[in-house]
C-alpha cells in the first residue's frame, strides 16, 4: 500500500508564524505548480493501491476552487481514490461549492485550520475571519457529507491565558469533530513572530503556562471523547489519521511538491524550494541503513501514546529494542519518563511535555 503526501505550499497573505508562499491565484505560479505536481507523480507511476492521500501545506484551499478541483481530479485520475483522502482547508477560503466538489471527487477527510476560537488571537495570527466561522465551516462540511472532520489549534500564543485556551478547547469539543491537533506555537526562523520575539515586540508564553495549557488539552479533550493517540493529536475511536499513523509507525510514504519530504524504498528524500516557474528539484536522497532506520522507527513510535511495541519493532527493523536502547530505556524509566511492560515501552504522562529530550536519547 502506498501513502502519498502532496505539499501545497501556498497561502494568501503572509502568516506571522509560518513562511509559505503568498500567491496571486490568478497568476502563473499555481498553473506551473499543478503542471509540475502531475509530472512528479507520473514519474513514480505505477504506485499500486494508494491507502492514504494527504493534501497539506500551506493551505490547499487558497489556490481557489477551480485549481483545487484540477489538483484533486488530476491526482485521482493518476492514482485512484484513496481509502483515506484528506485535504487541509482554511476557514476563510471555504465555500459550500468547494466542499461539495471535494466530497464528490473522493475526499473523505477534512482538516480545518481553525487555530483559535478567540477573535483577538485570530487577528494576531493574521486570520481574516471570526471564531464563529470555524463552526460554520464544520456545519457546511457535514451538509456536504463529511463524517471525518479535524480541527487544528495552536496554544501558547503571545499574550494568551489559560482561560483563553480553555475557551478554544471547549468550543472545539462542542462542535463534535472527530479529530483535533493541538500544537504549541513555535517561533520559526524567518517568520514575523520570530523577528518580533527577537526584537522584543512580543513575549513568548513561559514554560510553566505552556505546560499547563498542554495538560489542560489532554484532560479537556479526553472528557469530550477525544483520546490522545500521539503527542499532539486526539481522535474519537476509529478516527485517527491513518496517513500520520503510518508515518509514526516508521512506514514508507511518498511526498511530492516543493519542500516535501519522503521516506521511500529505504531512502530519505527531500525536494527543493519552488522556483518562479512553479518547478522544483529533488535536492537530497540518502539511503537509511539498518541501525539508522531502527533509530528512526523508535523515535517515531515513541510519539504514539502506545509507544514502541517490541514485536512490531523487531518485525519492522530486525533489531530487538533493548539490544539497541537498553541504557536509554533504563535511565528514562528511572527518571519517571518511560514506562515498560510486557508489550513495549512508552512515554509516561509526565514525559509528554518534555518529549523531545527523551526522543533524543533514541535518535
Amino acid at each position: 500500500m502506498t501513502h502519498l503526501y502532496v505539499h501545497v505550499p501556498f497561502c494568501v497573505g503572509k502568516c506571522p508564524y509560518c513562511a509559505f508562499y503568498s500567491v496571486n491565484v490568478s497568476g502563473g505560479a499555481v498553473r506551473g505548480y499543478l503542471r509540475n505536481i502531475f509530472s512528479e507523480v507520473d514519474s513514480y507511476l505505477p504506485l499500486g493501491a494508494v491507502e492514504t492521500l494527504y493534501l497539506g501545506g500551506g493551505s490547499p484551499s487558497c489556490i481557489g476552487e477551480d485549481n483545487l478541483k484540477k489538483l484533486v481530479e488530476g491526482l485521482v485520475e493518476r492514482v485512484g481514490r484513496a481509502g483515506e483522502f484528506t485535504v487541509e482547508v482554511n476557514p476563510h477560503q471555504v465555500s459550500e461549492g468547494m466542499l461539495d466538489m471535494l466530497r464528490g471527487a473522493g475526499v473523505n477527510r477534512l482538516s480545518v485550520g481553525g487555530q483559535s476560537f478567540r477573535d483577538a488571537e485570530l487577528e494576531l495570527l493574521g486570520r481574516p475571519y471570526r471564531a464563529g466561522r470555524i463552526g460554520a465551516v464544520v456545519q457546511m462540511a457535514r451538509r456536504a457529507g463529511f463524517d471525518n472532520i479535524g480541527v487544528d489549534l495552536i496554544f501558547a500564543l503571545p499574550g494568551s491565558t489559560l482561560a483563553d485556551w480553555r475557551c478554544s478547547l471547549e468550543k472545539v469539543v462542542e462542535l463534535g469533530v472527530e479529530h483535533v491537533s493541538a500544537y504549541s506555537l513555535s517561533y520559526e526562523l524567518g517568520t514575523r513572530f520570530y523577528h518580533d520575539l527577537t526584537d522584543g515586540k512580543i513575549d513568548a508564553v513561559d514554560e510553566e503556562l505552556d505546560r499547563q495549557m498542554y495538560e489542560l488539552t489532554i484532560d479537556t479533550l479526553a472528557a469530550g471523547g477525544l483520546k490522545q493517540y500521539e503527542i499532539s493529536n486526539f481522535a474519537r475511536c476509529g478516527k485517527e489519521c491513518r496517513h500520520n499513523l503510518n508515518c509514526w509507525a516508521g512506514g514508507e510514504y511518498l511526498g511530492v511538491g516543493p519542500t516535501a519530504g519522503s521516506f521511500w524504498r529505504g531512502h530519505s528524500m527531500m525536494n527543493g524550494l519552488m522556483a518562479e516557474n512553479g518547478g522544483w528539484e529533488k535536492v537530497e536522497s540518502e539511503e537509511v541503513p539498518g541501525r539508522d532506520y531502527a533509530c528512526r522507527v523508535a523515535v517515531l513510535n515513541l510519539r504514539r501514546r502506545g509507544g514502541v511495541d517490541r514485536e512490531e519493532f523487531w518485525g519492522r527493523t530486525g533489531y530487538k529494542l533493548e539490544d539497541l536502547f537498553g541504557e536509554a530505556i533504563k535511565q528514562n524509566t528511572a527518571r519517571g519518563l518511560l514506562e515498560v511492560d510486557e508489550v513495549g515501552v512508552r512515554l509516561t504522562r509526565e514525559a509528554l511535555g518534555v518529549a523531545d529530550g527523551v526522543l533524543a536519547d533514541f535518535a
